[in-house]
């Protein structure tokens, strides 16, 4: 009786030993965002033979970035370095930048014209000379939603 045990918890251990020491497939290993990025290298046509943390400290953030002008520039709804147009209160008027990596950039005017734009006359706004824009914030698209995210501070 003792030996059948014996054999029993040898068998179940050398199966655990087995079951533990096989190779986990590359499938498992390796997640979307590494076969996007490993995409991305070759289309770049940096070489590499496996990814490592250097790649990944070099490249990834323009990775993230090429990965955001790529989802944005699909969207009909906006056009990128464009200027939109918003009447807030009485007084004033906002213009809004969108670039196509995620940023916004805004500032506001008189509605009344100032040393940068004129007095709408019939809808349309004439600039007398280029202002300065403030970083507003970062944005992303939901369908056909803008979501921003403010974060206002002057830009250099």
């Amino acid at each position: 009786m003792k030996n059948q045990i014996n054999k029993i918890v040898s068998v179940v251990i050398l199966f655990f030993l087995l079951s533990s020491c096989h190779k986990v497939p590359k499938s498992f290993v390796e997640g979307e965002r590494d076969r996007a990025f490993k995409n991305y290298l070759i289309m770049r046509k940096i070489e590499f033979t496996e990814l490592s943390n250097s790649l990944y400290s070099k490249y990834y953030s323009d990775f993230l970035d090429y990965e955001t002008k790529e989802l944005l520039s699909k969207t009909p709804f906006l056009k990128f370095n464009q200027v939109y147009v918003y009447q807030g209160t009485n007084n004033t008027i906002r213009y809004f930048v969108f670039t196509d990596i995620g940023y916004v950039y805004t500032v506001d005017t008189d509605r009344h014209g100032s040393e940068f734009v004129s007095e709408p006359v019939e809808g349309i706004i004439k600039v007398k000379k280029p202002f300065p824009l403030l970083f507003y914030g970062f944005y992303k698209l939901e369908d056909t939603i803008i979501k921003i995210k403010i974060r206002e501070k002057k830009t250099s």
